[in-house]
């Protein structure tokens, strides 16, 4: 009498005890899903040899184990399990330090002429603690200890620059273009014939130039090139731009008149108002070159007729800071130090156009616009 054939079951769970390591002379018992577990768990030595085939209830040949000689069964994978990561404590970043307005110094607090560095109209110092200017043909960089080298030839004097929020910087080149100035030395026209002397880039990350002879102030954008005036003129001859801290006020310098102006911007940058008269800096004569504004929101403005720079209050009172010993020495551009690389923080660096196109360190005890700091006690603006 044939002897009935053993269930799929029994002998799937034989199959995995072997070749799982369970000893070939021992087979799971039918049914006893218990004892399958001990066998696959128990570690034993696999055996040499291998099921071949098996046979279902039904009488279909199964392949060797994990496959099927009708497609039947796969390969099935473990499943995986998501073990999670265990929840972390959320720590804040520090809170940014305090600078206390109150204690700016009422003089600067040193002056030095730098070795290396060279600068025409414009300079920059990079994150990386390079100077860059123009020694007049070419832009010049400079370490702060004075390790210089040509960093582009043929670009000509030049007016200002700022930095792009992408690290490349935006010259206002000797053939009157608006050029991107990448740090790996290569060079693109952003817009050709703009003829600016002021260049600053905005918060929203735009170029804003004026002094191009249209009396207005122009907004490009460095991806497009596209340029469109954002502010109209009012027959007064505008000639240098400088963000407040908050980005929410344009200030303008100008030639000939002395008087300064300010245009406010709502939260998409669009002007909230005309050119609006700010104060009177170095006389009816005056020519402001530059325009840099501290963390507490002073300017900081050279001008060219009487050759002094002068400090001005954000409600406009002026008072002159620093009265350089000749006229060799007048800053024709300012650019902040970057706390970093030994430029300092507190620092104006002054382009010196008519002293060799030398650059010179004023330390004046505040740190710029942009510094990651709270300005406390700072004077209401107009």
């Amino acid at each position: 009498m044939p002897l009935p054939l053993p269930s799929l079951s029994a002998l799937l769970l034989g199959a995995l005890a072997l070749a799982c390591g369970a000893d070939p002379a021992q087979p799971a018992p039918e049914d006893d899903t218990t004892a399958a577990s001990t066998s696959l768990a128990s570690g034993a030595d696999s055996p040499s040899g291998g099921v071949t085939s098996l046979l279902d209830s039904g009488g279909t040949t199964l392949g060797p184990l994990g496959t099927s000689s009708d497609g039947g069964m796969g390969t099935v994978d473990p499943p995986s399990f998501d073990l999670g990561v265990p929840d972390m404590p959320y720590v804040p970043p520090p809170p940014l330090p305090e600078f206390d307005c109150a204690a700016i110094p009422d003089a600067f607090v040193s002056y030095q002429l730098m070795n290396g560095p060279r600068a025409y109209h414009g300079l920059a110092i990079s994150s990386e603690g390079m100077a860059i200017g123009s020694d007049g043909p070419s832009l010049i960089e400079s370490t702060y200890d004075g390790m210089w080298g040509v960093f582009i030839p043929g670009m000509g004097p030049g007016q200002q620059m700022d930095w792009l929020v992408d690290g490349d910087l935006v010259f206002s080149a000797g053939d009157g273009s608006i050029t991107r100035v990448g740090l790996d030395a290569t060079t693109s026209v952003i817009q050709a014939g703009v003829g600016a002397y002021g260049v600053v880039v905005g918060p929203d990350e735009q170029i804003y130039v004026t002094g191009g002879g249209g009396g207005s102030i122009s907004r490009i954008d460095p991806e497009s090139g596209g340029l469109n005036p954002v502010v109209p003129g009012n027959g007064a001859n505008l000639h240098s731009l400088g963000f407040s801290p908050d980005g929410r006020r344009l200030y303008v310098g100008t030639i000939g008149n002395g008087t300064m102006y300010y245009v406010d911007f709502d939260d998409s940058m669009t002007p909230t108002s005309g050119l609006q008269v700010f104060t009177q800096v170095g006389g009816g004569s005056g020519w402001h070159d530059a325009v840099a504004v501290d963390l507490c929101g002073y300017l900081y403005v050279p001008d060219y007729y009487s050759r002094n720079l002068y400090r001005v209050s954000p409600s406009g009172e002026s008072m002159v800071l620093w009265d350089p010993p000749n006229q060799a020495h007048y800053a024709h551009g300012l650019a902040w130090g970057t706390g970093e690389h030994g430029w300092k923080e507190d620092a104006l660096y002054l382009a010196q156009p008519y002293n060799g196109n030398t650059v010179a360190e004023l330390v004046v005890g505040v740190p710029p616009r942009d510094w990651p700091a709270i300005a406390v006690n700072a004077p209401e603006p107009l």
